[in-house]
């Protein structure tokens, strides 16, 4: 996100914008801003909302730090874990359903991208049936 100042941030009456890349797919858009609330919600508000208490506690991916904590906190926005579970526990229980097929199911149902996906998976220990 962007720390706006002066007149620009007058007009729009925030100093805070989120600029998105039109390069990116909307897939990828819908994650950065999620991203970038949780930037906002973690870090700039110097508080934690229960609900997001527990983002910081994990650590399957390579990310540290407050962009690994934005990350997590994208992906639980994003793709609630009861709903998540049991959408793959849904796809996996049909055997024609490579894991390929899984993710990009899941990638357009909670409107993620499909690393975003894996990495859900892989951190909430999913395993394809």
């Amino acid at each position: 996100y962007l720390n706006l100042t002066g007149r620009f941030s007058q007009d729009l009456g925030s100093k805070k914008m989120i600029a998105l890349n039109k390069a990116f797919d909307t897939l990828h858009q819908r994650f950065a801003i999620a991203h970038e609330i949780g930037h906002y919600v973690m870090h700039e508000t110097n508080r934690i909302d229960a609900d997001w208490e527990h983002a910081y506690a994990m650590t399957q991916d390579d990310e540290e730090g407050i962009e690994g904590e934005a990350n997590r906190f994208a992906a639980i926005l994003l793709m609630e874990k009861r709903s998540f579970i049991d959408e793959f526990e849904k796809l996996s229980k049909n055997p024609d359903n490579e894991t390929s097929d899984i993710i990009e199911s899941l990638s357009l149902k909670f409107g993620a991208p499909q690393s975003a996906v894996r990495r859900r998976i892989d951190e909430l220990e999913l395993k394809n049936a």
